[in-house]
């Protein structure tokens, strides 16, 4: 149907009196993320024709996207009672509430935002229980002061994850007999076998709900987004799509398995070389796929998403079909005894009790398509070094103008957020935040992921600090990069803070380890000099960061806790120590790293991995406290700044130039 036709008819009479299937795929793009910002899905409705009816459209997305959808950043009490409501009508004792959708992934659609609805809570990672007279919500340590100041602790006690984890306090709170729902497409395998172990230790029992009660009393839930899925081009993937298919059915038929479900969408997208962008800050499609040992995929996705010249890219070997027949395709592969594989990490629930239920031989093992897209290629390393020098002229930019700005008027946490998306919009390649900046200033940059409001916005005060975590969608490739800079005069204890804090930054920079060697091997590395004065941080030292893909990837990480995933050339991880004093300031140094093969040293024999830094911005001199640093530390630091200025130097105007040759100046 010609969108552009009917809008016009309707514009006639100046009604919008669309059929209830157009009604459906307008809400639909509606709920997509970043939608006003980008207007190449257009192409869903119908080519480009004329400018006015394309304003037009825009008008009416624009109305139906400021709809009320009810996630506000406070507890509703109103919506606890009727979620118990509906449980007594159930039958059921208590309800689980992940922050998951059915893919697990960090950043989901509007519509999985079920935690965020009922508790109030809007970081990226979290539980709640909710009981017929308690409740509590579960965070780890990037959220504890968050979670105070948006959930009420008259309803939900809060609870860290590190020291009580949600099954045993429910466990340790029901009677014997108690059923606790769960929504069987929002948890895993893995996460279920662990709750009912625990729940038995009481006497409960879990049970599956077929359709979720949250979805019952969410009156304003918005629609599942719909977002154009694009050809990922050669020239940024760096390989195409039927090569990384018969690497894949290599893998299979090396452990004589029939196929494997797919259900992490970024697996999807590394395979088939494309993006969409249906959930915020990951240029994703959501998705499922079957990937046979023929090298054949069948994809459930929305059909709707995609336009003929997507099609064609999929090829013959992608067969299209709704996600409503996985059901169906997976009774099938069970009906032949398939081998198939799952990764019981990331599978829901549901499919893989239907699985078993139907007689399929189920293999658990984690998906091989998360460690094939982490080892980047030679292009993705190329475009990961490009996206880094455009991001970091960006950065010094933005800081530039904070300098100069900030000597005549007051600027707030919201202005610099502001401004920063309007640099890097102007970049043609430019395709969004990979995630909600962080403009932490005096206390709030304490908050690991602080993320400003109207409410929370602060104007920058002399004599603080002021912490930037952001990121960047680019064609090329994904950035994340932290910097603390002091506004005004730093006190001695910051200045002593930001040292340790960098001094770790640099031990893991300038690491060298042999093949074979963790993440979490290298993690003391940055913690260090933090612990010599009884000082931690309570988040990982680094995480996986894609390629025009999530900011955050797996397997790899540098973490206090247990990975076995080696590190091997070609993967890029976060490097990401921090200092974090409550109600005063944050200090987070965050450049991302690039595994890279080492010369032997001179008379070994033993070739050695280490780190290239990608990340291009200045480090705040004023917050270093040169007795603390050795030579080989200010050497190091030296080195980077003069390689920040060469490269990003030439990129600046000249009086944002002149800023970047002082904050590079050597430190003597």
């Amino acid at each position: 149907m010609n969108m552009h036709n009917l809008l016009g008819s309707n514009l006639k009479t100046g009604t919008y009196n669309f059929p209830s299937q157009i009604n459906e795929l307008l809400d639909g793009l509606a709920a997509a993320p970043d939608n006003l910002r980008f207007t190449h899905w257009l192409k869903l409705l119908a080519p480009p024709k004329n400018q006015l009816l394309d304003a037009e459209l825009i008008k009416i997305l624009q109305k139906k996207a400021s709809q009320p959808d009810g996630l506000i950043r406070q507890t509703t009490p109103n919506r606890v009672r009727l979620l118990r409501k509906e449980l007594r009508k159930r039958g059921l004792d208590g309800f689980i509430v992940p922050k998951a959708d059915e893919h697990q992934g960090e950043y989901i659609a509007k519509r999985s935002e079920r935690l965020w609805w009922l508790t109030g809570f809007s970081g990226s990672a979290g539980w709640a229980v909710v009981l017929s007279k308690k409740a509590a919500i579960f965070v780890d340590g990037r959220y504890t002061l968050q979670v105070k100041q948006e959930v009420n602790s008259d309803i939900f006690s809060h609870e860290c994850l590190s020291k009580l984890s949600p099954a045993e306090w429910t466990t340790a709170r029901i009677k014997t007999g108690a059923r606790i729902g769960f929504d069987p497409w929002r948890m895993t395998p893995d996460q279920v076998n662990l709750w009912s172990s625990q729940l038995k230790i009481a006497g409960g029992t879990l049970v599956p709900e077929d359709y979720n009660p949250i979805d019952y009393i969410w009156l304003q839930q918005p629609s599942a987004p719909i977002s154009l899925i694009f050809p990922y081009k050669t020239q940024y993937a760096g390989e195409i799509s039927s090569k990384k298919k018969a690497r894949l059915a290599k893998i299979l038929q090396k452990q004589n398995l029939d196929a494997i479900l797919l259900t992490q969408p970024d697996s999807i997208c590394w395979l088939l070389n494309i993006r969409a962008n249906d959930i915020p800050f990951s240029p994703l499609v959501l998705s499922f796929a079957i990937f046979y040992k023929n090298g054949k995929v069948d994809l459930f996705t929305d059909r709707r998403k995609l336009p003929s010249k997507t099609m064609q890219h999929l090829g013959k070997n992608v067969k299209i079909l709704a996600v409503s027949s996985l059901q169906q395709s997976l009774e099938k592969l069970a009906k032949k005894s398939a081998k198939v594989q799952l990764d019981p990490g990331n599978v829901p629930f549901w499919i893989d009790s239907l699985l078993r239920s139907q007689g399929a031989a189920i293999c658990n093992n984690t998906d091989p398509c998360q460690h094939l897209k982490a080892c980047k290629n030679k292009v993705e390393v190329q475009g990961a070094r490009i996206a880094h020098k455009r991001d970091g002229a960006i950065l010094c930019t933005l800081f530039s103008w904070l300098n100069k700005t900030i000597k005549t008027k007051s600027v707030d946490e919201i202005t610099i957020d502001t401004k920063l998306e309007s640099l890097r919009s102007k970049e043609p390649q430019y395709r969004g935040p990979s995630f909600p900046a962080i403009t932490g200033s005096g206390p709030n940059g304490a908050i690991v992921h602080y993320r400003v409001t109207p409410s929370t916005n602060r104007i920058m005060q002399n004599n603080e600090l002021f912490l930037l975590d952001c990121g960047a969608q680019y064609l090329e490739g994904t950035t994340d990069v932290t910097r603390t800079v002091a506004i005004g005069k730093p006190s001695n204890e910051m200045c002593d803070r930001f040292t340790r804090v960098l001094k770790g930054h640099i031990a893991l920079a300038t690491a060298l380890f042999p093949a074979g060697t963790t993440g979490p091997q290298l993690d003391v590395l940055a913690r260090q000099h933090l612990w010599e004065v009884g000082l931690d941080f309570e988040h990982g030292t680094g995480h996986g960061v894609g390629s025009f893909l999530s900011v955050h990837e797996g397997p790899q990480r540098i973490s206090k806790g247990t990975n076995s995933v080696e590190l091997q050339p070609g993967m890029i991880i976060s490097n990401e120590p921090g200092y974090y004093k409550k109600g005063e300031y944050g200090i987070r140094i965050e450049n991302l790293i690039l595994v890279v093969e080492k010369s032997p040293a001179k008379g070994r024999s033993l070739a050695m991995l280490g780190f290239e830094t990608l990340t291009l911005a200045p480090i705040d001199r004023l917050l270093i406290k040169r007795k603390l640093m050795t030579s080989s530390e200010i050497d190091w630091l030296n080195n980077y700044h003069a390689k920040v200025l060469k490269i990003i130097g030439p990129r600046l105007k000249k009086s944002h130039k002149t800023w970047l040759e002082l904050a590079t100046k050597k430190l003597q």
